[in-house]
């Protein structure tokens, strides 16, 4: 099931987050992943955290659904 709204990326060493909205929250989530894996991730903020600590530092949740796409990027924004 296709599932819309807004993740956050932690490194639970450090705490600090990354914030995302998607149409499709998992498959999202997995591309995020491998592009880190790669070492090819287009935050570099992410990128080097993520260098740093290993993947195992990391972990990723769902904050909210969102099922009306128009206000996708404005509750990603809030």
């Amino acid at each position: 099931m296709q599932e819309s709204g807004i993740y956050r990326i932690t490194n639970i060493r450090t705490e600090r987050a990354y914030v995302g909205s998607s149409v499709n929250i998992t498959s999202r989530l997995t591309h995020h992943f491998n592009q880190l894996s790669k070492g090819i991730h287009h935050c570099s903020y992410l990128q080097n955290s993520y260098n740093k600590w290993g993947k195992d530092a990391f972990d990723a949740d769902i904050i909210e659904y969102v099922d009306d796409l128009k206000i996708l990027i404005e509750r990603e924004q809030f």
